[in-house]
């Protein structure tokens, strides 16, 4: 009974997901030792950032691996991320502000309350 429970949970968990290409558990996590030049970014990407996001500037572009790039950009007050295959395909987009991240933000206040206990 076990099992099929956690088959049930498995299989809705990647149903939920459009495609495998677009679970952030598979996603390379950004590294400033990826950031590339502007040059370097295949004409066909740049064009689909700018037809995708018009009139926004790109702040870096990192290279994640041989087929795919990431632009990084100011949005609503964040910092984005928008992923484009070199063939300038846009598979996805998230909220980095890898910048601002503080760890303490995803404990509510209960919990950094009993973290402080110990």
């Amino acid at each position: 009974m076990k099992n099929l429970l956690v088959i049930a949970i498995v299989s809705m968990f990647f149903a939920s997901c459009s495609s495998i290409g677009n679970m952030h558990l598979f996603r390379p996590k950004i590294k400033e030792s990826m950031a590339v030049k502007t040059d370097s970014v295949p004409p066909v990407v740049i064009s689909a950032f700018q037809d995708k996001y018009a009139g926004i500037l790109v702040d870096k572009w990192y290279k994640l691996n041989k087929k795919n790039y990431a632009a990084r950009f100011m949005q609503s007050g964040s910092a984005t991320l928008a992923f484009f295959s070199t063939s300038g395909y846009f598979s996805d987009e998230e909220l980095s502000d890898q910048d601002n991240y503080d760890p303490y933000d995803d404990f509510d206040q209960w919990e950094l309350d009993a973290m402080d206990e110990y």
